[in-house]
């Protein structure tokens, strides 16, 4: 969805969005996804709703104690704008929001086209911009991604510094992480600008080391080295190849982490499965270290994902930072929050109630029995062939 939001769609393309296969009725309903987030002190939500075809509704409301200001709505193509409290009496601006009106495609959101022109002569519609930004700047982390370097993260930058000091201190073996500039064989660059990585492994380097496409030159390539303390003293050095999944997984991690702690920093940063490949001490240590940086103005936002029943405790989190999923019978999954549970005391040992189901969201598993059935029957096939 923040895709879709951050780039749009072109004319008869589809919007790729997948509604709920396992109920017939959700599959021809359109799906509708909203935000809530605060902007300059004040709540906003945005919203829409999407089929494949179409945006069927959109709006942007301010979130208020007694009622809710909508600042624009869209049913199908119909609009309705009422930036009142800026009070818009320019009609060059009328003019404008009539332009982006007509000018923006049934299968493409209003909020998308604000990328494209500029406000300076509209200062009314700020807020379009600033709301556009704040989808711009949320950060997601998949299992699989991997954090891109750039030029500017050489290893004399305070990112890297940070980067090698936490690697040491949360005990991987590594003394520093450096980032060097090197100079790629154009034999091994590709018509496309890639890399041929058979050729690159043959010259000793591999695809987790390399960051080849932040680099300007054509030719030029950014090299990640770790350095370990040999047994005589010496340091080694590594390639990430040769680094173990952890290893890895943390230098994918702790640059969103150095972003969270800077205070200039107003981003959401969302990671899947964030104990993937890693010891529960060290996700402990690194929310810890998180937390420790936030006070009252912090705006930085981190949500994660985890089966790491470790990190049920009330010392880290508040219970309305809790929450658990649960697959229901149609296959649905429900998010609750801790805070929706009653008689959840401060000093509640969170993870022994979890496990035992209190809280839902545990599987229900009937393994043993099937392993039973299924061994017993492989032995009577085994009796009646011999």
């Amino acid at each position: 969805s923040i895709t879709y939001i951050l780039s749009g769609a072109s004319k008869d393309e589809k919007i790729e969005v997948k509604p709920f296969k396992l109920s017939l009725k959700s599959i021809f309903k359109p799906s509708k996804f909203i935000f809530q987030f605060v902007l300059d002190k004040k709540i906003y939500e945005y919203g829409f709703e999407v089929s494949q075809e179409e945006v069927h509704r959109e709006w942007l409301y301010k979130i208020r104690h007694k009622t809710n200001q909508c600042l624009y709505e869209r049913n199908k193509n119909k609009y309705n704008f009422n930036f009142s409290e800026w009070i818009i009496k320019n009609d060059a601006t009328k003019q404008f929001l009539n332009y982006l009106e007509k000018g923006t495609l049934s299968n493409k959101l209003f909020l998308s086209n604000i990328k494209d022109f500029r406000l300076d002569e509209h200062k009314e519609l700020d807020i379009l911009y600033s709301v556009y930004e704040w989808f711009n700047k949320i950060i997601i982390i998949k299992p699989e991604s991997t954090f891109g370097f750039e030029k500017r993260h050489l290893s004399d930058s305070p990112m890297i510094n940070f980067l090698g000091k936490l690697l040491n201190q949360l005990d991987t073996g590594i003394e520093s992480f450096e980032v060097k500039e090197i100079t790629i064989p154009k034999n091994i660059i590709l018509s496309d600008n890639k890399l041929n990585y058979d050729k690159l492994l043959e010259l000793g380097l591999d695809i987790y080391s390399i960051d080849f496409q932040m680099i300007e030159e054509k030719n030029k390539a950014l090299k990640k080295i770790t350095q370990h303390l040999g047994e005589d003293g010496i340091s080694v050095e590594f390639t990430l190849l040769e680094e173990s999944d952890g290893t890895k997984r943390l230098i994918d991690l702790l640059p969103s982490f150095y972003m969270l702690c800077e205070r200039k920093i107003h981003s959401v940063f969302i990671v899947d499965e964030f104990n993937r490949s890693l010891h529960p001490l060290l996700t402990r240590k690194m929310l810890e270290m998180y937390l420790s940086c936030c006070n009252e103005n912090t705006r930085s936002q981190f949500i994660f994902t985890t089966h790491d029943v470790m990190l049920l405790d009330q010392n880290i989190f508040r219970r309305d930072e809790i929450w658990f999923t649960e697959r229901d019978k149609n296959g649905a999954s429900q998010l609750s929050s801790l805070s929706d549970f009653k008689d959840v005391r401060k000093d509640k040992r969170l993870r022994n109630d979890y496990l035992m189901g209190r809280y839902d969201g545990i599987p229900d598993i009937v393994l043993l029995p099937v392993m039973h059935a299924f061994h017993s029957a492989e032995e009577d096939n085994t009796e009646d062939d011999a």
